[in-house]
């Protein structure tokens, strides 16, 4: 598959990458985690500044996002584990 978008020319290839970050960011895939595995690899393997941009920088923008409201859940399943007293 890696080579399926390798060799796409430049525009095509950033195309494509950039339409299947947005399927992959856009989609709920737990019973085929190991294809899109797959597929992010190959996406990977093809362009990697490109797939940086397009998947893995929204990735992370959204695990900021998200970090404080799971870091306060935690805390408080934690705390609820431990009788009431603080998490760390």
């Amino acid at each position: 598959m890696e080579l399926l978008f390798a060799r796409l020319p430049p525009p095509l290839r950033t195309s494509a990458i950039r339409r299947v970050a947005k399927f992959l960011l856009e989609s709920t895939l737990t019973s085929v985690g190991a294809e899109a595995a797959v597929l992010c690899n190959a996406v990977a393997w093809a362009d990697p500044r490109c797939t940086a941009q397009a998947l893995l920088a929204p990735l992370v923008e959204q695990l900021q996002r998200d970090l404080p409201a799971a870091a306060a859940d935690g805390a408080s399943r934690l705390s609820k584990a431990r009788g009431g007293g603080s998490a760390c």
